[in-house]
């Protein structure tokens, strides 16, 4: 074979988390149903995953936060504030839980050795921004 072609690479990074994206996406469906304005959100973002519109997974989970809060910020009724918050809450966890799927998938991909020494780097790298962090 030849070489790839950057747009056919953009799309493979595109559709490479796309069933994840899609599934948070059900996800936050799910939570925001009786919300026109979240539900109309959720719309649009659906079709950009299916558009293969993102090319890396930090740019969908931007997109989503930005897109959600903007919609917080344009409330004044507190209800609806309270519901736009509990869907950025949603959100949080779901980025959480894919960013730990994919750190455990290529931790899979990596030799034993390999794989211990990654571990090692996260836990120095993540208990020292923990240690600054307790107020």
């Amino acid at each position: 074979t030849g070489p790839v072609q950057p747009q056919a690479a953009m799309e493979d990074l595109a559709g490479q988390f796309s069933a994840d994206f899609l599934e948070a996406v059900k996800v936050l469906e799910d939570f925001s149903a009786a919300d026109a304005d979240l539900r109309e959100a959720m719309r649009e973002i659906r079709e950009r995953v299916n558009a293969k519109h993102y090319v890396c997974a930090p740019n969908f989970w931007e997109d989503l936060r930005e897109t959600l809060s903007a919609i917080e910020q344009r409330r004044d009724d507190r209800v609806q504030k309270s519901k736009a918050q509990q869907v950025m809450k949603q959100i949080a966890r779901l980025e959480v839980r894919f960013w730990a799927k994919e750190s455990v998938e290529m931790l899979r991909e990596l030799d034993a050795e390999f794989r211990l020494e990654r571990m090692v780097d996260w836990v120095q790298t993540f208990d020292a921004s923990e240690a600054g962090d307790q107020s």
